[in-house]
């Protein structure tokens, strides 16, 4: 699962790329691209990878991986969305992507419960970044609810993404990685 991960990040990373040079005058799309389709199912796997790191716990069971997949079908989905608008079609994405995070957050959360002593603050990181993703993935299903509040919603998801589940995960990876060579403070 994570070979396909990162090679669907990379194929998203080089469609952004070309659909910026060929259409420059549609960036939300390139950025659906980059963010929905690369980053996000990526950002799944690496919880997924290093949470047992962070909990002293066993490996994911494989079903658990199924929720990094589920973030891909999303992301794709969302960019197909762009591409062909259909009714509800961003907000059956949106819809896909909250159950994979909001469960990836309960699998983190029960993880961080059964584990081995005190979890590594790293961990908080993650629950952090995923509840910003749960948030504003709930912020694309209200502008279909709410459209004259389409541009007060759309800011807020760009933010809780962009600061809250992009930057939080950074922080939470940082500490992971450290934990995974041995090196996290306080071990």
């Amino acid at each position: 699962m994570p070979a396909l991960l990162v090679a669907s990040t990379f194929a998203a990373f080089c469609l952004a790329i070309t659909l910026l040079a060929i259409q420059p005058a549609a960036p939300f799309a390139a950025l659906h691209v980059a963010l929905a389709a690369g980053v996000m199912p990526l950002i799944h796997g690496a919880i997924t990878y290093f949470v047992p790191v962070l909990t002293r716990t066993g490996a994911p069971a494989p079903a658990v991986w199924l929720l990094a997949l589920c973030a891909l079908v999303a992301g794709w989905t969302a960019v197909a969305a762009f591409a062909m608008p259909a009714a509800y079609a961003l907000t059956a994405a949106a819809a896909l992507a909250g159950f994979a995070a909001a469960s990836l957050l309960a699998w983190v959360v029960r993880r961080g419960a059964r584990g081995i002593g005190r979890p590594h603050p790293g961990l908080y990181w993650y629950m952090a970044a995923l509840a910003c993703l749960v948030l504003a993935l709930a912020a694309v299903i209200a502008m279909e609810l709410f459209p004259e509040q389409r541009l007060a919603l759309r800011r807020l998801h760009l933010h809780l993404n962009t600061l809250g589940f992009v930057a939080a995960r950074g922080r939470g990876h940082a500490a992971g990685a450290a934990a995974h060579d041995g090196h996290a403070p306080g071990w």
